[in-house]
């Protein structure tokens, strides 16, 4: 299993977790990966992982594999007045 990685290693164009992650390798692609909090009990830990690992068939890792979901279904529109300021 993969060690953990801390949050500052977690950082992506989503934003930042809220706590330490442990990875979840699904396949060998080193793009598909999950993950879990590790601050999860360790019996915890090992439910999730035979969950997410049972379920994989529910995951997509790109739009290609969306064949069979209409776009409006999975995807969304944020309207925003282009004269309001973000509230940074």
């Amino acid at each position: 299993m993969a060690p953990p990685i801390s949050t500052e290693e977690a950082l992506t164009s989503r934003g930042m977790p809220a706590e330490d992650l442990l990875p979840i390798q699904v396949d060998n692609d080193p793009e598909h990966v999950l993950y879990i909090s590790a601050l999860l009990p360790k019996t915890e830990q090992h439910r999730y992982r035979v969950f997410l690992l049972t379920n994989l068939d529910a995951f997509t890792w790109s739009d290609d594999e969306l064949l069979a979901i209409p776009p409006e279904i999975v995807s969304h529109l944020v309207v925003y007045e282009s004269m309001w300021q973000p509230n940074c």
